[in-house]
């Protein structure tokens, strides 16, 4: 209570003297202060992103960082494992599509997308790997006016936010994506993304992801190994 008492009257020391302000000036004080410290503990929030009705439905995440993150991943076109044509269509769902990640890694972010022509993609489910503060670690995406569009399916991984370090996907990891009642198990190579690392892959209906929107380049171990 002493020490409440103490910053109401807003004692401060100058030089040796001491003055008192008074409490119209101590209230707004104390108020600006505690807004600083509000500031500063929610300097994270901004990655997440509100809907029209106002709640979280998403993390906005730098895609800028995918070009460096393929660098050095050393993913290529000219791949010895990319295909001449798709033996695969893209995956379509509506916006009630979700993801159930299966990996070993507790580092990062993945987020659902759906893909549309001319704009920018709709995030339908965001998964974190690990809890981070107090945030929630499933977030559903805005839903509209059902029956709703539907969107071909990508996925992106991001070594952000949640846990510390790279992403490690392990052989045998695995993503389950459950849409318009089905789900689909998309089986995961030995990956490592590296921390703040951000990577795109898109949905086969050969519950294969690929490195390309076209479908000819599939995800595959390791690095890139360049055609003969």
């Amino acid at each position: 209570m002493k020490r409440l008492k103490a910053i109401w009257n807003c004692e401060f020391p100058f030089f040796f003297a001491r003055a008192r302000i008074s409490k119209t000036i101590a209230l707004p004080l104390v108020l600006w202060l505690g807004g600083i410290f509000i500031s500063a503990a929610n300097v994270n929030a901004g990655v997440f992103t509100a809907g029209a009705d106002g709640r979280i439905h998403g993390i906005a995440l730098d895609h800028g960082r995918e070009t460096s993150t393929r660098n050095a991943l050393r993913i290529t076109d000219r791949c010895a494992f990319s295909r001449s044509t798709a033996t695969a269509r893209p995956l379509v769902a509506s916006d009630d599509a979700m993801i159930l990640p299966h990996l070993s890694s507790q580092r990062g972010v993945l987020v659902l997308e759906g893909l549309r022509p001319g704009a920018a993609p709709k995030t339908l489910f965001t998964q974190l790997l690990s809890p981070h503060n107090n945030d929630p670690v499933s977030i559903a995406g805005e839903k509209g006016i059902q029956p709703g569009p539907r969107y071909t399916l990508a996925l992106t991984f991001a070594a952000t936010l949640a846990g510390h370090g790279d992403l490690a996907i392990a052989a045998g990891d695995f993503v389950n994506i459950k849409a318009d009642g089905q789900v689909y198990r998309y089986r995961l190579p030995a990956l490592t993304i590296p921390s703040e690392g951000v990577l795109r892959v898109f949905a086969g209906t050969d519950d294969t992801f690929y490195y390309d929107a076209a479908l000819t380049h599939p995800m595959h171990e390791g690095f890139c190994k360049r055609k003969g």
